[in-house]
């Protein structure tokens, strides 16, 4: 798995891995780039990838967001805002990210509307869904419209049971890569595609399930600690400025 999208759907499967008086002792925590502790969660999602996928990376995403217990990361994922450069995710497409959603809503996107998720890693599957949670009410938060991943059939699959329909952009062609994917390990051979998803819809549907809401609220200061230290956004780059 190297990303998955805004969470949604049934969220049972998160009440049977953590019971939710138990969130309130897993730490959510920004690492930017000049953060510290930084290094201790890039060598995490490095090992994930190796373990996973056979991989050696070095790309991580500027916004890294770990989930720890006992002052270890279980669980990390990666943002990048589309308004303050190249995406990774673009590296497979024909055409800048804001011109091919742009197309496919049929209305102007800008880059400041575009969020990227990548660098999504975890030790265990409750991990992965409390991160599909926070990123749901950080990402909303954070007013994006639009996020965009890459993501295996595998994770696709996910996604349609979790109820997510996300329109697909290009296949990822570890061809465009400088390296030709070979630092990547076998992940090409899940076939990646490039895909995008609207925030708001998916979050909206989200909170109408109670799990979801419960964890939601139980995580909420640590989202607005997240939200406190997240980097001043610029409305330069948004259809909405």
């Amino acid at each position: 798995m190297q990303v998955a999208t805004m969470p949604g759907g049934n969220a049972a499967p998160l009440a049977r891995r953590v019971h939710l008086h138990q969130l309130r002792l897993l730490r959510f925590a920004l690492h930017e780039p000049s953060d510290a502790a930084r290094p201790e969660v890039e060598n995490y999602i490095r090992r994930r990838f190796a373990g996973s996928h056979d991989a050696c990376i070095s790309h991580f995403l500027p916004h890294l967001v770990s989930l720890g217990s006992g002052g270890q990361p279980c669980a990390a994922v990666g943002m990048a805002d589309a308004a303050r450069g190249p995406l990774f995710a673009e590296t497979y497409l024909p055409a800048p990210i804001e011109t091919l959603v742009s197309h496919a809503c049929g209305g102007p996107v800008g880059r400041g509307d575009i969020l990227e998720i990548g660098n999504l890693v975890s030790g265990w599957r409750g991990g992965s869904l409390l991160l599909f949670v926070f990123l749901g009410e950080l990402i909303d938060r954070l007013g994006y419209r639009f996020v965009t991943f890459t993501a295996t059939r595998e994770v696709e699959r996910l996604l349609a049971r979790l109820g997510h329909a996300p329109v697909v952009l290009a296949d990822a062609d570890p061809s465009r890569l400088p390296d030709g994917g070979a630092s990547w390990g076998r992940y090409y051979s899940h076939r990646p595609r490039v895909m995008f998803g609207e925030v708001r819809p998916a979050v909206q549907a989200a909170r109408r399930d109670t799990l979801y809401r419960a964890a939601a609220r139980a995580i909420a200061p640590q989202v607005e600690r997240v939200l406190a230290q997240w980097p001043r956004r610029s409305d330069a780059g948004s259809a909405r400025a």
